[in-house]
């Protein structure tokens, strides 16, 4: 009985570990096939509609929270610049995702 618990232990364990590695792998080929996606005319317009409702939708949002005291005039203005930072980085991209810089920046800062 003790055999079969420590075989179904180091089972798990091996099974545990490997996960990560797998998971990272799927993940770097994502981005390699990401930066190979061109869009055509009408996919970046159908995107880019998107990305405008999303972007009031978050405008109104932002606004709701400055007018409930959650967020102060600054910090909203500085979010809605942000937004606005991202949205031009999308349009310029031909709203291909870009996720490459994040995962260096937390490697870096390690």
């Amino acid at each position: 009985m003790k055999k079969w618990i420590a075989l179904c232990f180091a089972f798990m364990l091996t099974l545990g570990l490997s996960a990560p590695v797998i998971s990272a792998e799927d993940h770097d080929q994502m981005e390699t096939n990401l930066e190979d996606v061109e869009l055509n005319e009408a996919q970046q317009q159908e995107l880019e509609a998107l990305h405008s409702q999303m972007f009031k939708l978050h405008e109104q949002l932002v606004s709701k929270y400055v007018e409930f005291g959650i967020l102060s005039e600054e910090k909203a203005e500085k979010k809605l610049e942000h937004m606005k930072k991202h949205q031009e980085k999308l349009k310029e991209n031909g709203f291909v995702p870009y996720w490459k810089d994040k995962k260096h920046k937390k490697d870096e800062e390690d």
